[in-house]
């Protein structure tokens, strides 16, 4: 649950590679990881997690995660439109699978009561596409 009371992505690590989580790794400066840490709620709803992934030509890499910590998950809560709209686009840019796109698709989403934080976050994703489709043209 995000501190705004709407659902957020998440993991749990799992026992077998059957289940798995996509996702992108970025290499981040100290100062890179204060802001982040920050944006992520790092200690008031979300956790570091010390991890390795497989990448895509099957190295096992060691990063870290931001895992949701236990008394902020609440599985019943739905995530904003807003929200779900910015992990599509994250998975379209890293042409994740299909059946990932759709799993996550059909999450169910809510409305966000809140017009003015809807309005900051449709600029962000309007910017973020006009960035995503410069970036494609190239």
């Amino acid at each position: 649950m995000g501190l705004d009371a709407s659902g957020k992505c998440d993991i749990v690590l799992a026992a077998d590679f059957d289940t798995a989580v996509w996702g992108a790794v970025y290499q981040i400066s100290p100062e890179q990881k204060i802001l982040l840490d920050e944006y992520e709620s790092l200690g008031k709803g979300y956790q570091i997690l010390n991890t390795e992934v497989m990448s895509a030509d099957n190295q096992c890499l060691p990063v870290y995660t931001y895992q949701a910590m236990p008394d902020f998950i609440d599985p019943q809560l739905q995530p904003f439109d807003w929200y779900h709209e910015f992990v599509l686009q994250g998975v379209s840019y890293h042409e994740f699978p299909a059946e990932y796109r759709e799993t996550i698709q059909a999450v169910e989403m809510i409305k966000d009561p809140d017009q003015e934080r809807t309005a900051r976050h449709q600029t962000l994703l309007s910017e973020l596409q006009k960035s995503l489709r410069g970036k494609q043209a190239d």
